[in-house]
C-alpha cells in the first residue's frame, strides 16, 4: 500500500448502505413469515385468494429490495477500497506528488491527478521505431542486443516481445518493444540505448556513390563498362539513400564496374580503356589515339 486516503464522506455512504441492506433483510424476513401464514390461511379457506396473492408480491418486492441493498452496499465497499492507493506491481517510486495532508480529487477525463510514478526495472522495456522496409525481417522473439553509451564495452540481450500492429502515420514506422532481462538494475527507466537486431537471413546490400547515379527525364541510370571494356548505361531501382552511398535494389550487379562522376560525352558502346592509379595519384580523362576515353576504375 503506497498512501491512505481519508474519505468521510465515503465511510459515512458505506454505514448507511449496511443499515439498509439490514433493514431489507429484516423486512424480507417479516414478508416471508407472513407468505407462510397466508399460506396456511389459504389452504384451511380462512383468506382470499387474491389475499394470498398479494402476501406473495410482497415478499417478491422485499426479496427485490433486499438484493439493491447489497448491490449498494458492495457498491460503497468497492469506493472504500479506493481509499487505499496500492502499486499495481513491484517496482520503485521514481517521484511522489503528495504528502500527508494534501488534498485529493477524484480524476474525470479531462482532469487526472497524478500521485505517483512507479517503474518497474526487471525486465526493462526499450521502445524502437523500425522502417516500414525493415518490417519484414522482425517478428516477435526476434533476438536483439542493446548498447548504452554509459557501458561501451558492454551489450544487453534481449528479444522482441511485441508490436504496435500499425504503423505510425507520421513517420511510416513500426514501434516494437523489446524485454531486456535487468536483475542487477544496471539499466534505468528513461535511458538512450541503441537496438541491433540479430536477423535470421539478412539481406545483403548494393551500394554505390551518390556521384555514379544519373537522375534525369529518363530516370535513374548508372553507366558501367562492360567486360568488352566498352560502355553500358543501365536503368536501376534505388533504395535508402545513406548520405553518400544510395542502396540499389535491382538493375545492378555485384561485380559490375561503376564509373564515378561520368562525363557528358559518354554513350552506349563507347570503348574506353580502364586506367588504375595508385591512392593519392589524381586521375585524367583524355582521349586516346584510337578515339576511345579513359574511365576510372573504383
Amino acid at each position: 500500500m503506497l498512501a491512505d486516503i481519508d474519505a468521510p464522506q465515503i465511510d459515512a455512504n458505506l454505514r448507511m448502505a449496511q443499515a439498509q441492506l439490514e433493514l431489507a433483510e429484516a423486512n424480507l424476513k417479516l414478508a416471508q413469515t407472513n407468505s407462510v401464514r397466508s399460506q396456511q390461511l389459504f389452504q384451511n379457506h380462512v383468506n382470499s385468494q387474491q389475499e394470498l396473492d398479494t402476501v406473495l408480491a410482497t415478499e417478491q418486492v422485499q426479496k427485490a429490495t433486499r438484493d439493491n441493498a447489497a448491490a449498494s452496499l458492495k457498491s460503497a465497499q468497492d469506493m472504500k477500497a479506493f481509499e487505499q492507493i496500492r502499486a499495481p506491481f513491484a517496482g520503485t517510486i521514481t517521484a511522489r506528488f503528495i504528502d500527508v495532508g494534501s488534498l485529493v480529487t477524484s480524476g474525470s477525463v479531462s482532469t487526472v491527478h497524478t500521485l505517483f510514478d512507479l517503474v518497474q526495472s526487471d525486465p526493462v522495456r526499450v521502445l524502437v521505431h523500425v522502417p516500414q522496409a525493415d518490417i519484414s525481417s522482425v517478428r516477435p522473439g526476434t533476438p536483439a542486443t542493446i548498447t548504452v553509451d554509459e557501458y561501451p564495452n558492454e551489450t544487453f540481450a534481449g528479444k522482441i516481445a511485441r508490436d504496435a500492429g500499425a504503423f505510425d502515420p507520421t513517420s511510416r514506422t513500426l514501434l516494437l518493444e523489446i524485454d531486456v532481462p535487468n536483475p542487477d538494475s544496471r539499466l534505468f527507466a528513461g535511458m538512450y540505448a541503441h537496438a541491433r537486431f540479430s536477423l535470421p537471413s539478412p539481406t545483403a546490400a548494393l551500394l554505390i556513390p551518390d556521384n555514379a547515379i544519373l537522375i534525369d527525364a529518363k530516370g535513374s541510370r548508372v553507366v558501367v563498362v562492360d567486360s568488352s571494356n566498352k560502355i553500358r548505361i543501365k536503368s536501376v531501382t534505388l533504395g535508402r539513400d545513406f548520405g553518400t552511398k544510395t542502396e540499389i535494389l535491382s538493375g545492378l550487379g555485384a561485380r559490375d564496374r561503376v564509373v564515378q562522376n561520368p562525363a557528358d560525352d559518354l554513350h552506349e558502346g563507347m570503348p574506353v580503356s580502364i586506367q588504375i592509379t595508385t591512392q593519392g595519384t589524381q586521375d585524367k580523362a583524355a582521349n586516346s589515339p584510337t578515339g576511345t576515353s579513359v574511365a576510372k576504375e573504383q
